[in-house]
């Protein structure tokens, strides 16, 4: 059972309580990506092959537990994506 917090997801004690992830994935060209967890939006790194994507909508965007590329992956790019996400109460 998850209870609503009385407070907004960006509060510092609510980020005191937030988990710290990476997920990687390699050879997918969907050009949506659904993580295990919903995302705390503008506290993500989102990586291709490396290299720090640009979010906001440039090269990718977030809503809830998913990212979605501006351009798709092409096969054999390793994809990785290190987030904050909501702790469960």
């Amino acid at each position: 059972m998850t209870l609503p917090l009385p407070v907004g997801t960006l509060d510092p004690n609510v980020l005191a309580l937030s988990r710290f992830t990476r997920e990687s994935r390699t050879g997918s060209t969907s050009a949506t990506w659904d993580l295990v967890n919903r995302i705390l939006e503008g506290y993500e790194l989102v990586f291709k092959n490396g290299i720090l994507l640009q979010g906001g909508g440039v090269d990718y965007s977030v809503s809830g537990a998913r990212i979605t590329f501006v351009a798709a992956p092409i096969a054999g790019d390793r994809t990785t994506a290190v987030y904050y996400y909501p702790a469960r109460l």
